[in-house]
């Protein structure tokens, strides 16, 4: 069965309103593809400084457990920025983070 043929959790919904058809699950699984790619590729780069926006996201927790333990063991000369919204996932990482909230820094830690 291709992913073209799997039925979605809402492909069948009566109002319509999360039709997520086989045509829109696909773009869904590339853009996970794609961002793993890309947090891979970054951590492979050696610059010093790597922005990274929701890195976790797509992972599953065995993957997540494994790019965890590369940001903890960094060399020195390496600063990692995360844009994260799970204070769970900043709190296995970071070793300090700035709060933000309305475009402002309400908070900072490590």
């Amino acid at each position: 069965m291709s992913i073209e043929d799997r039925p979605t959790r809402y492909q069948h919904d009566p109002s319509g309103r999360f039709d997520a058809g086989p045509s829109q699950a696909r773009p869904f699984a590339v853009e996970r593809i794609r961002s793993k790619a890309l947090v891979g590729a970054g951590l492979l780069t050696p610059h010093p400084l790597l922005l990274m926006d929701e890195p976790f996201d797509g992972f599953d927790l065995r993957q997540t457990r494994d790019i965890v333990g590369v940001l903890r063991g960094k060399p020195p000369w390496r600063t990692f920025v995360l844009a994260i919204h799970q204070l769970l996932d900043a709190e296995r990482v970071c070793d300090r983070f700035i709060l933000l909230a309305d475009g402002r820094a309400r908070g900072a830690g490590r």
